[in-house]
């Protein structure tokens, strides 16, 4: 497990975000969500080393719950542990989840477990597709809503797997409503020029 603030100090409120990804992935993407929110990267995929990063980053911060944030097949220790610790996790953001192929089958065991389970998940969800992704196609999206009606979609135009990096700006606006505003979230506070 690696966890390590990234520029926590000039966020402008106490919410903090724990991002489920790989240290070097979607740098600036994260440097503009930690303009607004404290950021503790996490490379941990167990449950457990999971929930020890989610201590510390509260202890840290004074912060409880946290949102989090994986990308792609990051999405499944994500919805896995809000299943298993849901007072622990304010909201979950999934750029490009890697959970269903386009016909809603599971990726993987671990995907079928989340997709058993999808439904019991309470947590606000939202979910980032880009409309030119192949590991995450959009034509997937529907099967997480249908599993789970708290599923917010968005579909990021011109943008890939890598939208975090392609599209850093309308996915950093996207990622701090939702974190500050949840389900409330599809009540729009700014224009959607970003998504088209």
């Amino acid at each position: 497990m690696s966890t390590e603030p990234q520029m926590g100090a000039t966020s402008t409120t106490d919410e903090a975000v724990l991002w489920l990804a790989a240290k070097d992935s979607a740098a600036a993407l994260k440097r503009l969500v930690a303009a607004q929110y404290r950021v503790v990267e996490c490379e941990a995929h167990e449950t457990a080393s999971l929930v020890r990063a989610m201590e510390e980053a509260s202890a840290r911060f004074g912060a409880t719950p946290i949102s989090l944030v994986a990308e792609g097949a990051d999405a499944v220790p994500a919805l896995l542990l809000a299943l298993d610790e849901p007072q622990r996790v304010a909201s979950i953001i999934l750029l490009a989840p890697q959970i269903f192929d386009a016909d809603g089958k599971a990726l993987s065991a671990a995907s079928e477990t989340v997709a058993a389970r999808l439904s019991a998940i309470e947590t606000p969800v939202l979910a980032l597709f880009g409309t030119k992704a192949r590991a995450a196609p959009p034509e997937a999206a529907r099967y997480y809503r249908a599993r789970n009606p708290r599923c917010h979609l968005i579909f990021v135009y011109d943008a890939g797997e890598k939208m975090a990096e392609e599209r850093p700006e309308a996915v950093a606006e996207l990622v701090a409503d939702f974190v500050q505003r949840r389900d409330r979230f599809l009540v729009r506070q700014h224009e959607d020029r970003l998504y088209r």
